[in-house]
């Protein structure tokens, strides 16, 4: 078995979203449900604060932003 990449909350939030998703289906509107449940993810889980819980609110150093970026990006796709 996988390891599972959710916390449980994280988990149980997202099974919330699948109602939506096969509505969103058979609106042929998954796209744009995916974007908002993407972006409602982020302001929920900020990646920041899953790459860096320990820095707080201190400005990320050069090094940590290409990380962060380059983890934005890699869950865009």
């Amino acid at each position: 078995m996988a390891p599972r990449w959710t916390t449980l909350d994280e988990l149980a939030w997202l099974k919330s979203k699948v109602p939506g998703y096969h509505q969103a289906h058979r609106d042929n509107m998954v796209k744009r449900y995916a974007d908002g449940v993407c972006e409602d993810w982020f302001r929920q889980w900020p990646e920041k604060d899953r790459l860096f819980p320990e820095i707080g609110a201190r400005v990320l150093t050069e090094a940590e932003q290409a990380s962060f970026n380059k983890a934005v990006d890699t869950c865009r796709k």
